[in-house]
Parts: structure tokens; sequence; C-alpha cells
């Protein structure tokens, strides 16, 4: 079986293309032929397929006229579909599995796909099918936001009226063209046979967005579970991941402060000298290491006595949290999305998004504990072995190979 795997990226960028990753090996494992479609970029993985991908686009570093054909491929994505267009008449694809291709591809890929009667698979690594700012998040208010999936024609009209992306006007109204022109081509409603989801409330968002619910899959990532540390552990709090706003790392800098706990941020991102003129601000003991290779991040998950994760907006499936489990690291985390899901049942704690005081005084709670955190973990690695495991994930992809016509 020939399998079109499409993703923004073909390198490596963040979770999504780590996942990415890790089904092109299975599927190549099982025999299958991979052939990818992302976008040009000079640090792509190999692959002979790369005449074909479509040209790069910027939209947080490019000038007026890089914007203005980022918006373009977001909403109309015509250039990249006809790359995908020459693609396909080149050679015979049997399946195709779609990942993120939001903004940077556009959805005139899934158009593409389905005007050709190509199976697609499409699995949701974010909020976009159902909120056009991706995260169910307001860079304005910096609360979560869910107008779109409850008011009528939500999408149509929040993002400019609520300048939920970038508090600005005009970013909302390239989101809206975009949302838009994504439901007037039924590309969710119509394009895929079957939907990946990772929790509860992105199931919610592909309902909204016109999925039939009987093509909704849920499909959580799978998760190798290593050796319990045995180094000794060190009083302090450590976070790992991107430093952006919604991240909510200024707020972790409040609790630890309030708790006077210290705390080590492992990560970079734009929100990065922001955070560190903060940290000045409210003292405490805070050390920004960078961003580190996954070895390094896992030594610093062994060594702390809790790992901190306190998004503000409801992130997906952090993969923090279960990196954090195979290590024997218990995680303090907000009651939001998938992670308030992988924290439940004991697995973790949970505190409200945006309040320092209780994130802190949890985590003191934590610090001072150890017993309490050794118990969360095994609950956690429990869970792991028997709802992520790879087996799992075989088994539930596999059914949804099927539900399109394919063999996994």
């Amino acid at each position: 079986m020939r399998v079109l795997v499409v993703n923004r990226y073909w390198r490596s960028f963040g979770g999504v293309e780590e996942v990415v990753r890790d089904t092109v090996a299975v599927l190549e494992q099982r025999g299958h032929d991979v052939v990818p479609f992302a976008m040009e970029a000079p640090e792509n993985w190999d692959t002979p397929w790369a005449r074909y991908f479509a040209s790069n686009v910027e939209f947080h570093h490019a000038g007026s006229s890089g914007r203005l054909r980022g918006a373009r491929r977001a909403i109309s994505g015509r250039d990249a579909r006809r790359a995908l267009g020459r693609l396909l008449d080149d050679v015979e694809i049997d399946v195709a599995h779609v990942f993120s291709v939001y903004h940077y591809l556009g959805t005139g890929v899934l158009a593409e796909l389905r005007r050709r009667h190509i199976p697609v698979i499409l699995s949701l690594h974010d909020y976009k099918v159902g909120c056009p700012n991706v995260t169910l998040y307001s860079d304005r208010t910096r609360r979560p936001c869910t107008v779109c999936l409850d008011q009528p024609l939500g999408y149509a009209w929040a993002p400019p009226a609520l300048r939920c992306r970038r508090s600005s006007v005009g970013a909302g109204l390239v989101l809206s063209a975009e949302a838009i022109t994504a439901r007037a081509r039924g590309v969710y409603s119509r394009a895929p046979g079957a939907v990946t989801v990772l929790n509860s409330l992105q199931r919610r968002a592909a309902e909204r967005a016109g999925v039939d619910p009987a093509r909704i899959h849920y499909v959580p990532n799978s998760v190798e579970l290593g050796e319990l540390s045995t180094s000794p552990r060190e009083r302090h709090v450590l976070f790992v991941g991107r430093l952006t706003a919604e991240k909510g790392v200024d707020v972790l800098l409040d609790a630890c402060a309030h708790a006077g706990l210290r705390l080590r941020v492992v990560g970079d991102g734009p929100a990065r000298a922001e955070l560190t003129a903060h940290a000045d601000r409210v003292g405490g003991d805070v050390t920004f290491t960078g961003s580190l290779a996954r070895p390094d991040a896992l030594h610093e998950m062994r060594i702390a006595a809790a790992v901190a994760v306190p998004s503000l907006w409801p992130d997906v499936a952090p993969l923090v949290v279960t990196e954090a489990w195979s290590v024997g690291t218990p995680v303090v985390g907000s009651e939001l999305g998938g992670l308030g899901e992988f924290l439940d049942g004991g697995r973790g704690l949970r505190c409200p998004p945006g309040d320092p005081v209780t994130l802190g005084d949890t985590l003191r709670r934590l610090v001072d504990t150890p017993a309490l955190g050794v118990e969360m973990v095994a609950r956690g690695r429990e869970y792991a072995q028997t709802e992520l495991s790879r087996e799992r994930w075989l088994e539930r992809m596999g059914a949804v190979y099927a539900a399109v016509g394919a063999t996994l």
C-alpha cells in the first residue's frame, strides 16, 4: 500500500512532527510505501519526493509581502493544492494520512484529495478544525475561549470581533476568511473518511465543524515507558517546553516566588526575554537553561521534585506529562483540555489556570510530600501501560485505517 503522509513540516519542529515520524516508521516497518508532502525547507529530512513539495511560507518574521502571501496560502491554498496535484498526477496513492496543514499548506489540499476520491485520515493535533485561532485561547484576554464552539457561525465573526489572534482585527479577518473557505469547501464535513482526536474537547470541535460523530476516533499517542529514575531528587520545580504566552510560564514564576521554590525553565521561544524580565521583577531562584537535547531534558526531569505544566490554553496531549511519568517525576498542571484528562484519576495534581497562589501552594505540598508524588506516578504509569501502549495504539489506528478501506 502506498500512503501519502501530509504535514506542514517535514523536519523536526514540535510534538506533531515527532508523531509524524513515529507513524512513518510504523508504516514502513509494516511494508508500506510512504510518500510525504510538506513545505520546502533546507532542514527537511531527506526524501526523493521533495521536488513536489509546496513552497515555504512565513507568517511571523516576514515583511508585508510575505505576510500577504501567507494569508493567501491560508485562505485559498491554491499553489499548495497545485503542487499536490502534480504529485498525484505522477503517483498512485491508496490512502492519505493528513496531520497539520493549517495556515502553511492550507485546507485546499484536503479538497484536492476529496476531488480525486483518495481515502483520507485526518489526525488532529490542535483545535483548528473548530477554532480559527487553533488553541481555543485568546491572545488578547489571555484566557481560554470557546466562542467559536458555543456560538452560531462564531468562526465567521468572532476572530476579528474579539481580536483573539495577536489582539489584531486584521489577523482575525484572515482567520475568519480561512475558516469560512474551509467550511464552504466541506473539507472537514466531507473530505476525511476518518478523523482521529486526542481528547474530548477535540471531539467536540470536530463535531461542531460538521464531522459525523461516527467518523471520529479517539487515538491517543503511544508512550514507551523508561526505567524509573534512581537519581537523588532535588527540591526544585521544572518546566520543559516552548516559551510562549499561552504556556503560562509567567504564572509559574509568580507561583514559585509565592511558595519560595526554586525553578528551572528548560526551553526557548519568543517570550523568553519577557519571562526573564518578569523573573527579575518577582525575584526568587530561577534558572533559564535554554533549549536542551532530549536526553538532557530527561535528565532534568529525573532530578526534579516535580514537573509543572501551567498552561493557560487547553493543552491537547502534552508529551511532557508522559515523559515525566516515564522517569518517575510527578506532574502538576492546569485542569484544561487533554492535560486535565491526563492528570485525572489521581495521576497528577490539577490547578485552575492562571492562579499562581493555588499553583504555588500545590507545588509546595508536592515538594514537601514525596510519597504523594510516588503514588501519582504509579497511577500515571499504570494508565500509560494499559491505555497508551504501542499495542493499544496499533489496535486503535488499525481500526481507523480499516474504516477508510485500508490495512495498517
